[in-house]
């Protein structure tokens, strides 16, 4: 599940919020817990200033909160979800210790999961004070989880996302029931459930081969069936996504992650070699990225633009689009969806060079 929703590429915006959900898991449980920052949580966090509950992070935010943290954020007015947000995090990274430790007994998970015990526990207070019934609940989706992995029978992709789903929908409806806005919960719940539903299909895809050869249970009959589970994938977060785009408008910040998010997802597995596995691990570059040769001032976002210049390439704009989706930080690369934007060849780069009829 780690990384699943993370965009493909990070505007202002995002690396804001994203930055502001980092403190607040800083603040309320420990540096330790950090590396467990979850992308879902920073998606709900979004969600959640596009639905009015809060304003989103303050004006002046940093894009890296540098490990430094400032407890006047404990009295802003997005502490609450701010702290909601990073026990979410913490839920799905205790859900995934303890699956670790069942399904191989994992010496490293057992350590991470004791270091991570008091932060678990005030994740799970937490919950608690919100809902008295609440691990019951968590508790019920994961046996029904587990119970149709132990059938030995063939079961259906949609029949074994439903618990977690259905558990994700609880997890985000819960939020906006107990903080002022529960007309909202409705859309929350159906985002939650599409998103829950994205990660159960994308992990049977993606753990298929895994799967396969450590004889554990994974509701794809064969390989072809990933290229099914890879769309179903899509799918529901297209689902979500339209639903934050239809209740919010098209500058819905939740509706764009998740349009983003569903970028990355593959029509098919690619074939794993060690070339792959070396640019997975950071440890070779993916051809796919390339350095951005575009003047990021052409956008007239000016103030994204301190210090590059037309062979920068530090961090480009979304020339064109500039007014809907903003500056766009890219660190120097990304995987360029299109190679007329950003490069490839000389000729490609230049300024002036004229796009092809298609």
């Amino acid at each position: 599940m780690f990384g699943f929703l993370r965009p493909t590429t990070w505007n202002r915006e995002y690396r804001q919020a994203y930055a502001r959900c980092c403190q607040f898991q800083h603040l309320h449980f420990g540096a330790r817990s950090l590396p467990f920052l979850s992308y879902e949580a920073v998606l709900l966090y979004q969600h959640a200033a596009d639905a009015g509950l809060i304003s989103g992070p303050p004006a002046g935010t940093r894009t890296c909160c540098r490990l430094q943290t400032d407890h006047r954020s404990l009295r802003a007015q997005d502490a609450a979800v701010g702290q909601y947000c990073a026990a979410v995090g913490l839920l799905l990274a205790g859900i995934k210790l303890d699956d670790d430790v069942r399904d191989d007994g994992s010496w490293m998970a057992r350590w991470i999961r004791w270091g991570l015990r008091k932060p678990l526990r005030r994740a799970g207070a937490l919950f608690r004070s919100l809902d008295s019934r609440f691990e019951d609940h968590v508790d019920g989706y994961i046996t029904q989880h587990l119970a149709l992995e132990k059938t030995g029978e063939a079961v259906d992709l949609d029949r074994y996302a439903q618990p977690t789903a259905e558990a994700f929908g609880y997890v985000f409806g819960l939020m906006p029931a107990n903080y002022g806005l529960e007309s909202q919960r409705p859309l929350f719940n159906e985002v939650g459930r599409h998103v829950g539903a994205a990660i159960i299909a994308f992990d049977c895809a993606v753990d298929w081969n895994r799967d396969r050869r450590r004889s554990r249970f994974n509701p794809l009959p064969d390989l072809p069936a990933t290229e099914d589970a890879l769309t179903k994938s899509r799918y529901h977060l297209a689902r979500a996504a339209e639903g934050c785009l239809t209740a919010f408008g098209g500058r819905s910040r939740s509706g764009w992650l998740l349009n983003s998010a569903l970028e990355r997802i593959p029509l098919q597995l690619p074939t794993i070699t060690w070339k792959t596995r070396l640019q997975r691990w950071g440890l070779a570059r993916d051809p796919r990225y390339v350095t951005a040769r575009i003047d990021c001032c052409d956008c007239g976002l000016l103030e994204c633009c301190t210090g590059v210049g037309a062979e920068g390439g530090a961090e480009c704009c979304a020339a064109g689009n500039a007014a809907d989706l903003g500056c766009c930080t890219c660190d120097g690369c990304f995987i360029c969806p299109d190679v007329w934007l950003c490069g490839g060849t000389k000729e490609r780069r230049e300024r002036n060079q004229p796009k092809p009829e298609s």
